[in-house]
């Protein structure tokens, strides 16, 4: 049966990048595992234990409104039927499932995701990959 496997990552966004990923990796002592480059800036993980990260996204100053917490993901064996799952269940799906190959720092890390609205409007991303 489609399971969530536990928690993967806390996607947050950050004018200050740097001084951001300094406070995770120097005052807390946590690893930078993969950078990438997205649309509107840099972006970083950070392992707080074993395949659990923040994911660190770089905002422009403009974007003040935004929520700092952009959304919170979850680690899936099957996002399609775990979609599926939640639409069943009446919930709203936001990103309908796709595959997309990441070039990180680490290599291309393929991600299987979705993203769904929890009960209070809250975004969700459902995932799978192969390397985090």
């Amino acid at each position: 049966m489609t399971q969530i496997t536990g928690a993967h990552h806390i996607a947050i966004r950050t004018i200050q990048f740097d001084r951001c990923i300094a406070f995770y990796t120097q005052a807390l002592g946590l690893a930078m595992t993969a950078t990438w480059t997205t649309r509107t800036g840099r972006a970083a993980m950070v392992e707080i234990a074993a395949g659990s990260y923040v994911e660190i996204f770089e905002r422009p100053a403009s974007t003040e409104a935004n929520p700092v917490i952009l959304h919170f993901c979850l680690r899936t064996d099957d996002v399609v039927g775990m979609t599926e799952r939640v639409r069943a269940a009446g919930y709203r799906v936001t990103t309908e499932p796709l595959t997309l190959d990441l070039e990180t720092s680490i290599g291309m890390v393929k991600l299987h995701l979705a993203f769904v609205e929890g009960p209070d409007g809250e975004s969700i991303e459902l995932m799978a990959s192969d390397k985090f």
